[in-house]
């Protein structure tokens, strides 16, 4: 068996989805929402999402992780499946803040919008930042190793809560800090960025019959410039602007009720040979191609596809709900599990002992993002909220907070 056989994530996520069913993980369950199933389809979705990062680092770094040298350079499967969780992650981000667009009519609660921006991402990655900020020192031993000016923009550009591109960058010129966090805050960046554009973007959505319009235009020159381009960058803004928009139109269709109504069997069944055709006919994933598949895929899910119920079991809305830990955590799990020479040692001998100690590390994340979704993250939003609250001049500093 090697490393990267294929098989073994669809494996992984069974055995993942039996573990967070259990009560034990009930704390991250929420109330019944007052949406349509295509919104726990979306909820659904993010927990694979992130688990599809995840493996992708666990097989791609694998190297790395067991401090055997570099990590080779890797292609298939397992690169792929990391491509398309970040590409679906950005339709879903555009697709929820289109919506909002269209649903205000362009005039959204822009100060509660970018509040609960702040405490929704903010909490967690600071929480990340000072554990990393921990180990770089320590790693340093305690000791400042650049100039003090240079240390206070290293730690400025991690406050920024991911807008200033923070995977490259170092803490006290630990040369390996992008390691601590896999480099996974590259993504944060570009969510920032379009969540910035939304007031330039929210003048296409004053008017019913402009928003599908602008939002199919925009997708097509994406598409367009980058099939042209013919570049393999995912870290690229014009392919992000494609994935965003493919979001945003998924929302329009909606809003116009072009939905696709069809059996959750067909539906399913679709979704995943549209997913099969991406990944047997391209070996890289941010070319027009895979993104007219990944997105046309994604389209069904919004439209209700359960991808035959596996999205909407509770399982899979524990792990979606708790996504955003899973995700700018999963490097830290990986640190700690490694760093235990006992366990990196028994890693080391064969795939299969390897494949025990990544699924170890899977299960250790769901319990680690559960716990700081619960204490940090909920706890963080709740807090936006009355923030913004105070802002509007509804709630008075001192007031007690009330639950609805």
């Amino acid at each position: 068996m090697a490393y990267s056989s294929d098989w073994l994530f669809f494996a992984g996520i069974a055995l993942l989805l039996g573990w967070a069913a259990l009560p034990l993980f009930s704390a991250a369950d929420t109330p019944p929402s007052p949406h349509a199933d295509r919104l726990t389809t979306l909820d659904g979705l993010r927990g694979f999402l992130a688990f599809g990062v995840f493996f992708s680092h666990g097989v791609g770094d694998h190297a790395v992780l067991l401090h055997e040298g570099a990590a080779p350079l890797y292609h298939g499967f397992y690169e792929l499946l990391g491509h398309v969780a970040v590409e679906m992650f950005f339709m879903i981000t555009g697709y929820l803040f289109w919506m909002q667009l269209l649903r205000s009519e362009g005039h959204p609660d822009w100060l509660r919008l970018y509040v609960g921006r702040v405490f929704r991402i903010g909490p967690v990655f600071l929480l990340a930042f000072l554990v990393t900020a921990y180990i770089a020192l320590w790693q340093t031993g305690f000791s400042l190793r650049v100039r003090l000016d240079a240390f206070a923009r290293e730690v400025a550009k991690w406050l920024t809560l991911g807008l200033s591109f923070v995977d490259s960058d170092t803490i006290n010129g630990y040369a390996d800090t992008p390691k601590i966090l896999l480099g996974v805050t590259w993504t944060l960046h570009f969510e920032w960025l379009f969540y910035l554009s939304l007031p330039l973007i929210a003048l296409a959505t004053r008017r019913r019959s402009t928003h599908l319009p602008i939002a199919a235009t925009i997708l097509v020159t994406g598409l367009v410039l980058v099939a042209l381009r013919q570049e393999y960058h995912g870290a690229d803004k014009l392919i992000c602007v494609a994935l965003f928009s493919v979001g945003m139109l998924c929302a329009s269709l909606e809003m116009k009720g072009l939905t696709a109504r069809l059996p959750d069997w067909l539906g399913s069944t679709l979704v995943a040979l549209l997913l099969l055709l991406a990944f047997v006919f391209y070996e890289k994933f941010y070319l027009a191609g895979p993104i007219v598949l990944i997105g046309s895929a994604f389209y069904l899910i919004c439209s209700g596809c359960s991808v035959f119920g596996v999205l909407t079991c509770r399982a899979a809305r524990r792990l979606g709900n708790v996504s955003y830990s899973l995700y700018l955590l999963q490097g830290l799990v990986f640190l700690f599990v490694f760093a235990l020479g006992p366990l990196r040692s028994f890693a080391s001998g064969s795939p299969v002992q390897y494949w025990l100690t990544l699924l170890l590390c899977a299960a250790l994340l769901v319990v680690v993002a559960t716990t700081v979704h619960v204490a940090v993250e909920r706890p963080g939003v709740e807090l936006g909220k009355r923030v913004s609250a105070i802002l509007h001049g509804q709630v008075k500093l001192g007031t007690p907070a009330t639950h609805g």
